[in-house]
């Protein structure tokens, strides 16, 4: 939600000065897919509300030019529609899951059962050793790991 970020920006750069504010990333991008532009067989609305490494520091360059005077107002009404959109698509809008979801009371969210019972039925059903570990598919899989 660029207008989102943009708002937070105008209120840190009233508080901290326009030259001690910077617009990044709030984190490194190397573990983000890289371009969706690659992405061909994703529908075109459900990619309108993605931002890979390559949309996500076009954002970013459009977060700083707006913040220095230079708004697209076109990006960032292309944004606002993308927003709009996954606000009210039936794909992420589940009326059953809402009606369930207000029906939640605090005591859905805790377990009948403690920690300490639990524990003990996990090691009798698992046996795990002190300190269990698993280990991913790309990894080698052999006897001494």
């Amino acid at each position: 939600d660029l207008a989102a970020s943009l708002s937070t920006l105008h209120s840190l750069e009233a508080v901290a000065g326009k030259d001690k504010l910077v617009v990044s990333t709030s984190c490194s991008l190397m573990h983000t897919a890289v371009d969706l532009v690659n992405e061909t067989k994703l529908d075109d609305e459900i990619k309108s509300w993605l931002a890979f490494a390559a949309q996500k520091v076009v954002e970013v360059n459009a977060l700083a030019k707006a913040l220095a005077g230079q708004k697209d107002e076109v990006y960032f009404a292309a944004n606002a529609a993308a927003q709009a959109s996954r606000r009210s698509s039936p794909r992420v809008t589940n009326e059953e899951v809402q009606k369930a979801a207000a029906a939640l009371r605090g005591s859905d969210h805790r377990r009948s059962t403690t920690v300490s019972a639990r524990l003990d039925a996990q090691q009798k059903k698992l046996n795990l050793p002190v300190l269990p570990t698993t280990t991913i598919g790309s990894f080698p899989q052999t006897v001494e790991l």
